[in-house]
């Protein structure tokens, strides 16, 4: 596959602030002045979110785009540039943590001939960045309505030399039948808004067809946000202006593990595992066929 077009790395040096970047942040910033009239701490703590955000390329595309849902979101946070500031915050400490998880539950599992799925492709960062060392034969394949993903996700398997194992499917899995029986293995890296698309539930159709497609013994990985979790515990915290003032994410729509657990183990999965998060923010479930 020839690369369609270059995307532009995300860069400190000599970044120059776009008319876009600069027409959000002045929106953002009014807004925060009008949120935060009349708690004076609250309004300094917003105002050094927002600098901060300013800082670092992530925290750019965070003012100018201000969702979540991009294609190369699993290593957006591991910048070191954030350490200081993204990385300490609960949320994306619980990101990092199931990000960790799904990778060290895959290299486990990582064998030749496998074929690999990851729905949507969103980089495909989950298998792209396993040790490949011992194989010699896998499919990597990419399902999206994306081509950024697909691009993001081929330069980056380009830096690992892995672009021979890729494959990309332009379709919506919501709308479109899947392969039957063709994968090992069914990656939704991120199932829950504002992570990725959220699993249609209690409607089991769209899981039932995921089933369908794995090949037996084969199983799905996912993680999601936990339906009791709310940015707005502690109120007007750093995680909590960035994420609601700044993102302007009202909801989370989060998923309830049982009611999820119910449903895969209705649709016929079995040996469900599930991993938490110290706090208990995420969750992150494999389920068998």
């Amino acid at each position: 596959m020839e690369a369609a077009w270059k995307i532009a790395p995300l860069s400190s040096e000599h970044w120059i602030p776009s008319s876009s970047f600069i027409s959000q942040y002045e929106k953002i910033h009014s807004r925060l002045l009008h949120t935060f009239s009349f708690q004076k701490d609250s309004l300094k703590t917003a105002i050094e979110v927002l600098e901060k955000l300013a800082e670092t390329p992530q925290g750019r595309f965070l003012i100018q785009n201000r969702h979540l849902n991009i294609p190369h979101q699993n290593s957006f946070f591991y910048s070191p540039q954030n350490e200081v500031f993204l990385k300490q915050m609960p949320f994306v400490q619980a990101l990092h943590y199931h990000v960790d998880r799904r990778r060290q539950i895959l290299q486990n599992s990582l064998q030749n001939f496998l074929t690999i799925t990851t729905i949507p492709c969103q980089g495909m960062g989950d298998v792209l960045n396993l040790d490949y060392r011992d194989i010699k034969q896998i499919r990597l394949m990419g399902l999206d309505t994306s081509p950024l993903s697909f691009e993001t996700a081929f330069q980056q398997a380009d830096q690992k030399d892995l672009t021979h194992w890729l494959e990309f499917m332009h379709l919506d899995p919501m709308l479109t039948a899947l392969g039957k029986e063709e994968s090992h293995i069914l990656i939704i890296p991120e199932c829950s808004y504002p992570l990725g698309p959220l699993v249609p539930l209690p409607d089991s159709t769209f899981l039932t067809k995921l089933y369908h497609s794995l090949k037996t013994g084969g199983f799905f990985i996912t993680s999601f946000v936990n339906k009791t979790f709310s940015f707005e515990t502690p109120p007007h915290s750093e995680q909590n202006i960035l994420f609601k003032n700044i993102l302007e994410i009202e909801e989370l729509n989060g998923l309830d593990l049982d009611t999820f657990a119910e449903t895969l183990t209705n649709i016929g999965f079995q040996n469900l595992e599930v991993s938490f998060d110290p706090e208990h923010i995420m969750t992150t479930v494999v389920a068998q066929k």
